[in-house]
């Protein structure tokens, strides 16, 4: 592996046994290398390529950037380091491109993500570093994040990361300025982050670049605002949602549903419709178990990191 595809080196590590993994992410890390391996052989030329500079590009910025402020005392006001597992998901938001014909452009593959992982795996930091990323180094003007949620208590979970992350460190002060609901890239304020509650939501035409979606389960409106809201991009050849959220659902709520929408395409990738998938969760077998430290290992990435024996 190339020594920055540390995306990829992690997929290479889940299969090898490295790491101990659910199936759905073993079945990710399969369809990542078995693509890649298709790609570096000359196959889907001009139709799909992966580039490591992109996600160089990302994690320099964020890990130059982003500043620990609560949690474990010793790494308060230090930059963050994501761990692999984090990295073999931004390598798919951002490394994974497309072609565009219509606009003859490369564009980002996977218009539509989700990712499954259980509380204190560090999520929230995730999602406000794609926030700060794209409201700034992905377009040079125009670059509309939005973060959703259906009340003004959950959005903050993203958005107050976000404005810490600003105060904390000089270079994303002087990039950034902070006013009410919104956070404005200073040269140009065509470009931003907005909280947005579903309460005060107007998503029609928004023209927007990113999507953030935090908790998908507790989205209790049937879907309707996160559909809204994917409608509200269409116009842009380059765009993603990005939803993550907790395994806190039932089966009846939107997220069970979108989830279970998602889960057959981990094993039929000929199938590909734009949307990357990543379950940490348990397996079938592996449930009657749930107190053995190895299962709860394997539905948490970040176990002995930011989530530790309780």
């Amino acid at each position: 592996m190339n020594e920055w595809d540390e995306a990829s080196q992690y997929a290479q590590d889940v299969l090898d046994g490295k790491y101990d993994v659910c199936k759905t992410v073993k079945q990710s890390c399969k369809i990542h290398l078995d693509l890649l391996d298709d790609v570096r052989r000359g196959l889907h030329k001009g139709k799909f390529r992966y580039s490591e500079r992109a996600v160089r590009h990302f994690i320099e910025f964020t890990e130059g950037t982003i500043r620990h402020f609560e949690g474990i005392e010793s790494l308060i006001g230090t930059l963050i380091r994501w761990q692999p597992w984090q990295k073999y998901f931004f390598g798919n938001i951002y490394g994974w491109q497309a072609y565009d014909e219509d606009f003859n452009i490369w564009t980002w593959k996977h218009k539509e993500v989700y990712l499954e992982v259980p509380k204190k795996n560090g999520k929230s930091f995730m999602l406000s570093g794609i926030a700060l990323y794209d409201a700034r180094m992905v377009l040079p003007s125009g670059a509309k994040v939005y973060i959703i949620a259906c009340d003004g208590g959950q959005v903050k979970n993203v958005f107050g990361p976000c404005c810490h992350f600003i105060r904390d460190d000089e270079r994303l002060r002087e990039t950034f300025a902070h006013v009410g609901t919104h956070i404005y890239y200073v040269d140009d304020r065509s470009s931003f982050i907005q909280a947005l509650p579903k309460q005060k939501e107007n998503a029609d035409g928004k023209n927007v670049l990113t999507v953030i979606a935090d908790e998908l389960h507790a989205h209790t409106d049937d879907g309707q605002f996160y559909r809204r809201m994917r409608r509200g991009m269409s116009a842009r050849p380059n765009r993603h949602i990005i939803a993550i959220t907790t395994a806190g659902f039932d089966r009846f709520t939107f997220c069970k549903r979108h989830r279970d929408g998602l889960i057959p395409l981990l094993s039929e990738p000929e199938k590909d419709m734009g949307v990357f998938p990543l379950i940490y969760s348990v397996d079938e077998e592996d449930k009657e178990n749930w107190k053995d430290e190895r299962v709860w290992k394997k539905s948490n990435p970040n176990y002995g990191i930011s989530k530790t024996p309780s």
